[in-house]
């Protein structure tokens, strides 16, 4: 009888080591995804308002693709040419432009990869 007692007791012990070590595991495997969730704060300026954003995005994702899922944009030539209905004026030389972490972009929004952490500032200004 108390072979059967402490076959038992070391059998509940097993049972319970193995469900403790899942849950760490499935802890850890949560900690990891958090951690590699990819971020960029997204501002957007007009003459009407400011708007700013942190914003999730995938490998591989471009300016424009943070932008798209965000704001309705419409595009010409991979310009962007109006942002949520406030569109560029040729007439008075007002075009949108974007910084990168506060600094021009010396490419398109359409040729530039976004990086976790990044500020992307999109705003209104005339061209000289």
């Amino acid at each position: 009888m108390e072979k059967i007692l402490t076959s038992l007791a070391l059998i509940f012990s097993l049972f319970l080591l193995v469900a403790c070590g899942n849950s760490q595991a499935s802890k850890s495997a949560d900690k990891k995804s958090d951690s590699s969730k990819q971020t960029v704060t997204l501002i957007i300026k007009s003459d009407e308002k400011t708007t700013k954003q942190t914003v999730s995005f995938k490998k591989g994702d471009k300016v424009t693709d943070v932008l798209k899922r965000q704001a309705k944009i419409e595009e010409k030539s991979g310009l962007i040419t109006s942002i949520n209905g406030v569109k560029q004026d040729e007439k008075a030389g007002k075009y949108w432009f974007f910084k990168v972490n506060g600094k021009l972009s010396n490419t398109g929004a359409d040729q530039t990869k976004v990086k976790n952490g990044d500020t992307i500032e999109f705003y209104m200004d005339v061209y000289n």
